[in-house]
């Protein structure tokens, strides 16, 4: 589907080469009309911390329902019926992405599941889902992820986003591309002074737009406020100065919302200009009684668009851009942004069985999206003779999502149940797994899954390890970070993560297993060793009485000692007549006769019999030991 929009009443396609004629998209409209009072916590919470995905359908949400108010400044409809073509259509996310990403906004509370859908079946129509935005009536300004349940339904909190930030920004670019944008339009008429005045220009360092857009490299943030600027979203009003020396000369540039070039825009008090009086102006606006209409784009698609505090008609067709045809020269820059994708899906169909001539001829025909679903969906379908050629037809025809299950025997691999139980642990399911695995998890798993297999010496726990985690991805996106939803993902951002932590709780269990079986081995030498010591204590009573008469004898004159104590003397005189203190005391009063502990287990490890006591005669009697 040509997804290429119109933009100011002009066919544009993607940004155009510095020096190439003008630029395609003039700025965006002024603040008389054709904007909405969006919901500050959507660039806050929503934009830093979700996925593109997640991001363009709670946009669509909030331009279908903050975008056409009745007289009393009411949404005309909140629950809106939405099918799955209408998120890939209107919304512009893939049809791929569009499942995980109506689960991901539910999950983070922003949008809610008000019914259903039906397919079609049997004769009987179908029925599109209804979705609604989530409302906060707590009177609480929430501004964590974690402990947001709703949009703030209080006074205030709201900023005047221009219609073409949701329209033409969300639908058409990156993530990144949006969130630099979004953070320029939250701290220029997103910001209001105590006068109700709104910023022209804000100073946003590059540390301060890393953290409050997510995004991660320095590199990528370049690139994306590069593009923004290219693609004449956001002008820079003030260079910034480097300060070398990290001191006061520092300053951070001033940036700013590119607004058409027709003197439409925030005036220096905040207030707002009248656009050109004509018809013919850059916003190629109309004067309708109080109210202006854009004529920008063809009468039967155009958006039907009221004032901020007028009444808004409800749109024939909404969402629906114009759309030209295809060139090489206008999708430049999307090729570029594509590049990285490309490859990857390029290398994925020869991994496949193509050869690299056949894998690029494919990429030319069809999108990266529709390549990675029929791989994904390529087993389902059971191909019994010519797989490749069943994959090759599937990609250039689009097939659609085939009905049934996964093969069992795929799912029934290690790979195939660390992927599965992934997915569970991910959405904290302890119950059977539901997901099914594209092909690309599968390869991936298989691939991670021998490398566990060699940390844990060969022992497969497949549905362990996957659940493990996916509930380690989900607890890194409940704090904060990006949102992950995809086995390819989740293992190239975090498998080292899994694997360094995999790798340390299996050595501490192996070092715990260890020491169990040590302690159990010395309790059985201990008992060997108290036979040891009786044997040789039988031996000295018949080959050598008289030693063991004072041996006895010292014994008798100690017991007092024990019975006589003022504390605990009669456990110590039941302990002293114990087994366990005779032996004691026949090996420290026979001391040249009986080995140590340490000594008989080296003596022992060393001769395969065990030594016995020596018959000789001491010539006199043993010493007794000290008291």
């Amino acid at each position: 589907m040509d997804r290429r929009r119109q933009r100011n009443g002009m066919p544009q396609g993607r940004h155009p080469v510095s020096g190439e004629g003008s630029a395609l998209f003039r700025g965006f409209h002024s603040l008389e009309a054709n904007f909405l009072y969006c919901p500050n916590q959507f660039f806050d919470l929503c934009l830093p911390h979700c996925s593109r995905g997640v991001v363009r359908l709670v946009a669509y949400m909030l331009r279908r329902t903050l975008g056409w108010l009745d007289t009393h400044g009411n949404p005309i409809e909140q629950r809106i019926a939405v099918s799955y073509q209408d998120f890939i259509d209107a919304a512009s996310i893939s049809r791929g992405a569009v499942g995980q990403a109506i689960e991901d906004a539910i999950d983070a509370r922003f949008v809610r599941r008000v019914k259903r859908g039906r397919a079609n079946e049997n004769g009987r129509a179908g029925e599109a889902a209804r979705f609604e935005l989530c409302w906060d009536e707590s009177g609480d300004f929430i501004s964590t992820p974690k402990e947001f349940r709703g949009f703030f339904t209080g006074e205030g909190h709201r900023s005047p986003i221009p219609n073409d930030f949701f329209d033409v920004v969300i639908p058409d670019e990156s993530l990144a591309v949006v969130q630099v944008v979004g953070a320029v339009l939250r701290h220029t008429v997103g910001y209001q002074n105590q006068f109700g005045g709104r910023r022209q220009q804000a100073p946003l360092s590059y540390n301060y737009l890393q953290r409050y857009t997510g995004i991660g490299g320095r590199r990528h943030l370049t690139d994306a406020i590069q593009q923004a600027l290219q693609a004449n979203y956001i002008r820079v009003a003030q260079e910034g100065v480097f300060d070398p020396r990290a001191g006061h000369n520092g300053m951070a540039a001033q940036y700013a919302v590119k607004w058409a070039e027709d003197g439409s825009r925030l005036a220096d008090n905040g207030s707002k200009r009248e656009p050109a009086p004509n018809g013919s102006g850059a916003h190629g606006t109309v004067q309708k009684g109080n109210q202006r209409y854009s004529s920008k784009r063809e009468p039967a698609e155009a958006y039907r668009k009221g004032t901020s505090n007028g009444p808004k008609r409800e749109p024939v067709e909404r969402f629906k851009k114009g759309t030209i045809e295809k060139t090489y020269s206008n999708n430049t820059s999307k090729q570029q942004q594509q590049s990285a994708a490309a490859a990857d899906c390029l290398e994925n169909l020869i991994k496949e069985g193509f050869d690299s001539r056949t894998a690029t001829m494919l990429l030319n025909q069809a999108e990266p999206q529709s390549i990675y679903n029929q791989i994904a969906w390529l087993d389902r379908r059971q191909p019994s003779r010519n797989r490749l050629g069943m994959l090759r037809r599937a990609i250039q025809e689009n097939w659609p999502e085939p009905q049934g299950e996964l093969r069992t025997s795929v799912v029934s691999t290690p790979a195939g149940r660390f992927a599965t139980c992934f997915y569970a642990g991910l959405a904290n399911n302890p119950d059977e797994p539901l997901a099914e695995p594209s092909a690309n998890d599968l390869a991936v798993a298989a691939r991670f899954v021998r490398r566990l297999e060699t940390v844990a010496g060969g022992a497969v726990e497949a549905e362990v390890w996957g659940r493990k985690f996916g509930a380690l991805v989900r607890e890194s996106r409940e704090s904060g970070r990006p949102a992950v939803t995809s086995l390819v993902t989740a293992l190239r951002t975090q498998g080292d993560r899994f694997f360094v932590e995999l790798q340390g709780r299996l050595k501490r269990v192996a070092q715990a297993e260890a020491q169990k079986r040590g302690e159990e081995r010395k309790k059985e030498l201990e008992a060997e060793y108290r036979r040891h010591i009786q044997a040789i204590e039988q031996r000295l009573q018949s080959e050598r009485p008289e030693d063991w008469k004072l041996f006895m004898d010292w014994r008798d004159r100690e017991r007092p000692r024990y019975a006589n104590s003022r504390v605990g003397g009669k456990r110590l005189a039941e302990w002293f007549d114990s087994l366990e203190k005779r032996l004691e005391d026949v090996r420290l009063y026979f001391e040249k006769d009986v080995p140590s502990f340490d000594a008989w287990v080296r003596l022992r490890s060393e001769t395969p019999c065990e030594s016995s006591p020596s018959s000789t005669p001491r010539g006199a009697a043993a010493k007794a030991p000290s008291p």
